[in-house]
């Protein structure tokens, strides 16, 4: 396969802050851990068709980065992040390594499965001063202590500039793929987005959908 012909890993990201909240209730360790349960367990759940999870990282105020790090191979992984999450009141960031299930058409005109491993991630972060209280600033809309981020290493969900039948048709099968799992997540989660970056011509394929 022809990287040039058909897709290119590329970085493309989504920045999201949540909205809605009442950042004196989630100051409570119980209510921000359910909170953070609740948000975990809603992304893990309509990721499919898009991705299936292939790590989960999650640090704390207390032990840093990877505090807790679970494969998704592990077929309890779900019940095990949820059982950590409970009994720890300084989450910053959970980490969700992404196993990205796409199509490529190859020469012969058929769609065949692709998985990037890791191929993205949802960065969701909870952002926490040395007393364990979310940060506040006179302008949550600029300064949030609450977002998330999803990043992608391929634009396989768009053709190429030079628009190759190959590229056309693999954007065809796969933007649906991204776009739909963009829509679950604005409408699943209270969530504003903020900004977009990447290729040009990725942005602009997904907005004339």
């Amino acid at each position: 396969m022809s990287q040039s012909k058909v897709w290119r890993y590329t970085e493309s990201s989504w920045i999201y802050r949540f909205i809605g909240y009442d950042i004196n209730l989630l100051n409570q360790p119980e209510n921000r851990r359910r909170w953070i349960i609740k948000v975990a367990l809603t992304i893990l759940d309509i990721l499919q068709p898009f991705a299936t999870i292939y790590e989960v990282e999650v640090g704390t105020l207390s032990e840093g980065e990877d505090a807790f790090v679970i494969s998704g191979s592990d077929e309890n992984y779900q019940e095990k992040l949820v059982r950590y999450l409970k009994n720890v009141d300084d989450v910053t960031e959970i980490n969700f390594l992404l196993t990205l299930h796409c199509y490529e058409v190859e020469k012969d005109q058929k769609p065949q499965e692709i998985l990037f491993q890791p191929g993205g991630a949802l960065y969701l972060f909870i952002e926490l001063d040395e007393t364990r209280r979310l940060k506040s600033s006179s302008d949550q809309s600029v300064n949030d202590p609450l977002w998330l981020s999803l990043n992608l290493d391929t634009d396989i969900y768009a053709p190429l500039i030079e628009k190759t039948n190959r590229s056309k048709k693999t954007a065809q099968i796969n933007s649906p793929i991204l776009k739909g799992f963009l829509e679950r997540l604005e409408k699943r989660l209270p969530l504003e987005k903020i900004h977009m970056s990447g290729p040009w011509y990725l942005k602009e394929y997904l907005e004339g959908l």
